[in-house]
C-alpha cells in the first residue's frame, strides 16, 4: 500500500469520476484541500473549474511579480541558483493581509447577496473580490484567478476562496462563483437525505450533484446499496429546506 495525501486521493478521485463520464461546472473544497496548492495545480492543469476556500495565511500576489527565466551569464561564487524564480522584492502576501490592506480590497464596498432561507431569517453574505494570483507549488504565481472573499452579516463571519475563473470569462459571473463557494451545505445536505439515489453519485470522498453541476471534496456520505441507509431525520419533507440559489 502506498501513502497517499487526502489531496493526492482527491485528484484520483476526480480522475475516475471524469473517466465515467461525469462533467461538472466547478468543484469546491474546504480548506484542507484549498491550502494544498499542488492540489489546485492538479485540477487547474485538468481543465477543472474549482472554487476553494483557503486559510487567511494562503498566500499570492495583487500584481504579477518580475520572474527571472534565467541567471546571469557569469555565474557568481556560492551554490547555484534554480530558475525560473521570484525577483528580488516579490515577495507574496496572505490573503487576510490583502483584505486588511490592499487598496484594491480597502475602496471596494461590500455587495450583499442572500444565499439561502433559513428558520431564523434569509443568510446574507457580503462579498469583495480581486484579480489574483496564487502561489503555486513550484512558488511561482499562477496565472490570473479570482480572490473572492465573503462575511456573513450576521455573525461576522469571514471566509476566503480562491477561483481559477474570473468574473467576466465566459459563462463566470459573481453570482455564479458565490453559489459555488456556498453551495457545499446544500450538496452535503442532499447527499445525506438521498444517498442512494439517482440524483447522486458519491465515493468515499468526493461528491456531485448531477443537477447543478456542482462538486465538493471532503467527508461526503458514501453512497450505500438502495435500501440499507438508515433514514435520515432530515429527510422527512416536512423538516427538510432546500435553500434558493444565489
Amino acid at each position: 500500500m502506498v501513502f497517499r495525501t487526502k489531496p493526492e486521493i482527491a485528484l484520483a478521485l476526480v480522475d475516475r469520476a471524469r473517466a465515467n463520464g461525469v462533467r461538472v461546472r466547478a468543484w469546491t473544497c474546504d480548506e484542507l484541500y484549498g491550502r494544498s496548492s499542488a492540489f489546485l495545480d492538479g485540477l487547474d492543469q485538468r481543465g477543472q473549474v474549482f472554487v476553494a476556500e483557503v486559510p487567511t495565511n494562503f498566500h499570492g500576489w495583487m500584481t504579477k511579480p518580475r520572474v527571472l527565466r534565467k541567471g546571469p551569464t557569469r555565474p557568481r561564487r556560492g551554490r547555484p541558483k534554480t530558475y525560473p524564480r521570484l525577483a528580488a522584492k516579490a515577495s507574496s502576501c496572505e490573503v487576510g493581509n490583502l483584505l486588511r490592506y490592499s487598496p484594491v480590497f480597502r475602496r471596494q464596498a461590500w455587495r450583499r447577496y442572500r444565499v439561502k432561507d433559513t428558520t431564523r431569517g434569509p443568510e446574507v453574505w457580503e462579498v469583495k473580490w480581486a484579480a489574483f494570483g496564487r502561489k503555486a507549488d513550484d512558488g511561482l504565481p499562477s496565472r490570473r484567478q479570482c480572490l473572492m472573499v465573503i462575511r456573513n452579516v450576521v455573525t461576522g463571519d469571514v471566509k476566503y476562496f480562491v477561483s481559477n475563473r474570473v468574473p467576466g470569462d465566459p459563462g463566470i459571473s459573481l453570482r455564479f462563483l458565490l453559489r459555488v463557494a456556498v453551495s457545499r451545505w446544500s450538496v452535503e445536505k442532499n447527499q445525506a437525505d438521498y444517498p442512494s439515489s439517482g440524483r447522486w453519485v458519491g465515493t468515499r470522498r468526493i461528491g456531485y450533484h448531477r443537477r447543478d453541476g456542482v462538486a465538493r471534496a471532503d467527508r461526503v456520505v458514501p453512497a450505500a446499496p438502495r435500501g440499507t441507509h438508515r433514514r435520515n431525520r432530515m429527510s422527512d419533507p416536512a423538516r427538510r429546506s432546500v435553500p434558493p440559489r444565489a
